[in-house]
């Protein structure tokens, strides 16, 4: 990511479709792998207009408004974030984790691509509930709902109305 790419981020306010955390994920830290995994799904089952979701690291977004740079403390390689997804998600969602500098510091980004193959869901108890979806709100997270819910749930932002595809099987017309 480039620091003008970087910088029109820093610019946005936290939504459902981005989140500043002021560190990173310690994947020795089994707590800090379901957080990663959570946020990660909460940001790929967010309906959205955008093609990218982004979860920035190193990153403090203030009440106040004020931005701090702390970077974060693990700096991840991008194969060992994907591996905690293979076998505790299904689908596994599309994202890519990318470092970006500013101010002579470094920060991470993980973007999460726009990806109609959802809902993305836990397939293994992992630190919570396996069967359910996880979704953003705002700049939390929306209590997860189960997989038969999931299901009912109106997916009309994910069609790809260009091709008439609706990628959820459902009683009512999308």
């Amino acid at each position: 990511m480039t620091e003008h790419e970087f910088q029109d981020v820093l610019k946005r306010p936290e939504s459902e479709t981005l989140d500043f955390k002021a560190t990173g994920y310690d994947l020795k830290n089994i707590e800090k792998r379901t957080d990663l995994v959570k946020d990660v799904l909460a940001m790929a089952n967010t309906p959205r207009e955008d093609v990218e979701s982004c979860l920035v690291l190193g990153v403090k977004r203030n009440r106040d408004g004020s931005t701090e740079y702390p970077g974060p403390r693990h700096f991840e390689d991008d194969a060992d974030l994907q591996c905690q997804f293979s076998e505790r998600v299904t689908p596994v969602p599309t994202f890519a984790y990318r470092t970006a500098g500013l101010f002579g510091k470094q920060s991470g980004v993980i973007a999460i691509s726009r990806d109609l193959r959802g809902p993305f869901m836990l397939s293994k108890n992992f630190g919570t509930t396996s069967g359910t979806l996880h979704r953003a709100s705002g700049s939390g997270s929306m209590p997860p709902l189960t997989r038969s819910a999931a299901w009912r749930c109106s997916w009309q932002s994910r069609i790809d109305t260009r091709r008439g595809n609706c990628p959820v099987r459902c009683s009512r017309p999308c």
